[in-house]
This record gives C-alpha cells, structure tokens and sequence, in this order.
C-alpha cells in the first residue's frame, strides 16, 4: 500500500474518532442539561446553553460583584509567605506586554499597550524570568464590563480586578491569591473590585479566601437584543430586588451601580444609563 494511501486512512480514521467523541460530548451535554431541569436548577441550565449559543442569540449570567480590602488577615501571614517564595511580582510596564502575549496569545500587543495608555495598571507573577500570570486593574472612575452591559462606578482610592490570567501549569496555587495580595501592598489602593461567576464555586471559594464581601447579586439576561437585569443586594428580598429591561439597537445601554457599601444611599442612586462608550 502506498504511503499516501495509509496516511488517507489514517485520517480518516483520526475524523471518525473525532466526530465520535463530539457526539458523545453533545449526549453528556444534553443529559446534563435534561437533569438540571428535572431538578429545578434553571440558572445552571441557562447557563450551560449560554456557552453552546452566540452572544446575540442568548446570553445569561449570574454574578456577584464584591471587593476585598485586606486579605493576608483571613489567609495568615505564613501561608501568604509561601505563596511569595520563588516567584516575583511588579506592576506591569510596557517592557512586559511581549511576555504577556507569550503567556496567552490570545491577548493582542496593541490592545495590552491600549490598556496601558488609558491609565489601567497590572500585576505580573514570574518564575524563573517567565510571566505565568497576570491581573489587570481598572481604576477608572466607571468601569465597563460590556458582554454584560453594564458598568460599575469605583469608590475612590479603589480599583476594578478583570482579565486574571494564570498558567495552565501553575494553576490551583494561589498564585491569583498572591497576584492580588501584592498589588494591595504595593499600590495605594485600599480595596479590590471584582465580579464573580455565581456559578463557578472554584472561583466563588477562590474570593472568598480573599476576604471578598459581596456587594451585589445581578443577574442578567439577553435574547435577540432584549436584556433583563435583576439586581439586589445580600440578604435582601427577592422582592425587593431591581428589575431593569432594555432593548439594544445600536445603544449599549448600561446599569451604573455606586459600589461603597458605606454609602447608605447607594441602592437608591442606582441609576439605569444609556450611553456609548463611557
């Protein structure tokens, strides 16, 4: 048999296993998503679905948004100290963008020189002269989470966490833990903001060892230009939560929360923003 022939084969049977194994995978999915239903758990359903389907056509989230302030105290000074060993951090500076784009190449050099221009800040972990993680901090008075439509106005002297990357190798060691530390010890910022996937325990257990204290549960939904944002604050009312619609033609329209929870009046000066850019 010729080469040529044994390689088609091979091929062949290569795209026979792998149609197999999407099959299979689609199977799991949808035996997944029919006992979530049984079981009542919409929000994990919705979720689920938003994964397998565009952006335009549906999308649903639910999140916490929450902010953390002095972390070493509810993780212990040890074990913090560990975290350190063997690994260095600073403040991100143009001279990192190359590494940064060797640590996800998903990330575009201009779009991470933009970030910089506009004033945002990072923290980069690395070992041994290589990047293996990074977190990005937006201390713009407004930040604008646009997939959710909705932007979040930062208390003074605070800062908006997004866009955490760590290695696949390095991932489960506290390295986002350490990467977060280190930026509330080397910058003037007293508190962290951040949103957290309701979903995602790992990442729910992750904030919480980080001292995070929630601040608002939103959830959102979005079908064919149709959003939905219910909003409310822990322990309140399902009640009494805000319920805001909106149709999108071209306008990003998006919900501006006052995040200091010492600010009494903050539920009532929420405020519902239709704007472009901001």
């Amino acid at each position: 048999m010729r080469r040529e022939d044994r390689m088609g084969i091979i091929r062949h049977r290569v795209g026979d296993e792998e149609r197999e194994k999407g099959k299979k995978g689609m199977v799991q999915k949808i035996r997944k998503m029919w006992r979530l239903l049984k079981q009542g758990k919409t929000s994990a359903l919705f979720s689920i679905l938003s994964s397998n389907i565009p952006i335009w056509l549906f999308r649903y989230t639910r999140f916490y948004v929450g902010f953390s302030t002095n972390p070493v105290q509810d993780i212990g000074t040890d074990r913090v100290a560990r975290m350190f060993r063997n690994i260095s951090f600073h403040v991100i500076d143009k001279e990192d963008v190359p590494k940064l784009v060797e640590l996800n190449p998903q990330k575009s050099k201009d779009k991470l020189y933009s970030r910089l221009e506009q004033g945002n800040r990072g923290v980069v972990a690395e070992y041994r002269g290589r990047a293996i993680g990074m977190i990005w901090l937006d201390e713009n008075p407004v930040h604008v989470e646009k997939e959710l439509f909705c932007s979040f106005r930062i208390p003074d002297n605070s800062g908006w966490i997004y866009d955490a990357y760590i290695a696949q190798r390095f991932r489960s060691r506290g390295i986002y833990i350490a990467m977060a530390i280190w930026g509330l010890q080397h910058t003037e910022l007293r508190k962290f903001y951040g949103f957290m996937d309701a979903e995602n325990l790992a990442s729910v257990k992750t904030h919480s060892r980080l001292g995070a204290e929630i601040v608002y549960e939103i959830k959102f939904l979005s079908i064919l230009g149709l959003c939905f944002h219910a909003i409310r604050r822990p322990g309140q009312d399902k009640r009494a939560r805000r319920v805001i619609w909106s149709v999108i033609w071209g306008i990003m329209p998006k919900i501006e929360l006052r995040l200091d929870p010492e600010d009494r009046q903050a539920v009532a000066d929420d405020q519902k923003v239709l704007a472009q850019g901001e």
